[in-house]
């Protein structure tokens, strides 16, 4: 990984253990190596998933699909686009892409499956 290997070896372990041990992660909304971080399967998946063990659920900064697609993002390994709500800012994007065969359609459910990890992360009393 690319990333990974500009950090020293001796500095690696800090946050492969921050990144093990968290439950959410977010993107940001700057690039890195010429590729915004929401949309960078190499990062999500790649450091985060496989290399640093990250079981948790990854969303983006606020705002990201300003200057990411949407499609992108969820392809790239995110599993919630902020900001969320009620509306279908995003459905009619993600479900254009399953339907032209852009974005696989087990793509889109493995990440919705990581949503249920919402209640879990909800202090008990907080809403």
């Amino acid at each position: 990984m690319a990333f990974l290997s500009q950090i020293p070896r001796g500095h690696q372990d800090p946050p492969r253990l921050t990144v093990r041990e968290g439950k959410v992660l977010v993107t940001a909304c700057n690039a890195v190596n010429g590729l915004h971080t929401a949309t960078d399967p190499e990062l999500i998946e790649g450091v985060f998933r496989e290399e640093f063990g990250f079981t948790g659920f990854v969303m983006t900064d606020w705002n990201s699909y300003d200057t990411c697609d949407v499609v992108d993002m969820i392809a790239g390994g995110n599993n919630w686009l902020t900001p969320g709500g009620p509306g279908d800012t995003h459905t009619r994007q993600l479900e254009k892409a399953v339907t032209s065969g852009r974005l696989p359609e087990a793509r889109l459910r493995e990440s919705a499956t990581f949503l249920d990890l919402q209640e879990a992360l909800t202090p008990e009393g907080v809403t």
